[in-house]
């Protein structure tokens, strides 16, 4: 009779639960190629995690992870056959990923968990890994203790420098106190010299309100003869304009007096260029009919 171990090996290709018939369509894979040893150094949430991703393509559905989760748990010699089981179930095979070792590994979970005879190899495996295991646990000793040791001169170091940091602090601390010491004193004589600059401004301050007043006062005064001059040249103006207007009136009807008297003199002087002009216009017209006549 076989052991329910070696049964879960003859169960390899065997279907996942019943609830993962239904599923949807995997998805397009995220890798075609997987390794066993990959896999088997995850811990057991990474291993169902990146099983389902990398086998079947999706994220694991909640009642697929519990199932593989509830099988490899205190089982890590399991994961071989449960990753056999879920690569060839109908999901995978539709998936067709190429997960090297597989067969190895399955053929070595058989061997060594087929009933008696398993035992003992493992018995011999474990027999035979003795001084390998031994030379392990030497080696990581010696590694505590160099990390001890480690350790050890880390802590010197930190607490030399701890002193070191104390030192330079107190030192930090005097100079600051001296510094503000130093600034009191420097604040205090620039208080005072600000004071000093305050009450000269305000002097100065007041000397410039008088002069811009008496200035202000002087420009008053002069605007004011200014306007006055400015009030006589325009009454002169309007005066010189009046005269202006006289003479021109003046001389014009000067102008048009004169111009009467000369058309009253050239006038019998026109009649008579008329009444010549009239003449021989007529003796024109009346030599003519008899130049025509002659031709």
């Amino acid at each position: 009779m076989y052991s329910p171990k070696h049964q879960e090996t003859l169960r390899a290709k065997s279907l996942p639960p019943s609830g993962q018939d239904a599923l949807p369509a995997a998805k397009p894979a995220y890798v075609q190629d997987v390794s066993v040893s990959e896999l088997l150094g995850l811990a057991d949430p990474e291993f169902v995690e990146e099983t389902y991703r990398r086998i079947l393509g999706r994220e694991p559905d909640p009642l697929g992870r519990q199932w593989l989760s509830s099988r490899i748990s205190g089982y890590p010699a399991r994961r071989v056959v449960m990753l056999a089981r879920i690569r060839y179930a109908r999901e995978g095979r539709l998936r067709n990923v190429h997960v090297r070792g597989l067969w190895l590994a399955l053929l070595s979970y058989a061997v060594l968990y087929f009933p008696v005879i398993g035992y003992g190899l493992r018995l011999a495996f474990s027999a035979a890994r003795l001084p390998v295991t031994w030379r392990k646990l030497q080696w990581e000793l010696r590694e505590q203790q160099s990390a001890g040791r480690q350790q050890q001169r880390i802590l010197d170091l930190l607490q030399q420098l701890n002193e070191s940091l104390w030192r330079e602090l107190r030192q930090v601390n005097e100079k600051a106190e001296s510094r503000a010491l130093t600034v009191s004193a420097n604040q205090a004589h620039l208080v005072e010299r600000v004071s000093a600059i305050e009450a000269r401004v305000s002097a100065d301050h007041q000397q410039l309100v008088e002069q811009v007043s008496a200035i202000e006062a002087r420009v008053s005064a002069n605007h004011r003869q200014l306007v006055e001059q400015v009030n006589a040249i325009l009454e002169r103006m309007d005066h010189l304009h009046a005269l202006h207007d006289q003479a021109l009136q003046r001389v014009t009807s000067q102008f048009e007096h004169d111009l009467r008297g000369m058309r009253k003199a050239e006038q019998p002087e026109l009649t008579q260029a008329r009444r010549d002009a009239q003449s021989t216009v007529d003796s024109i017209r009346h030599t003519r009919p008899h130049d025509n006549k002659r031709s």
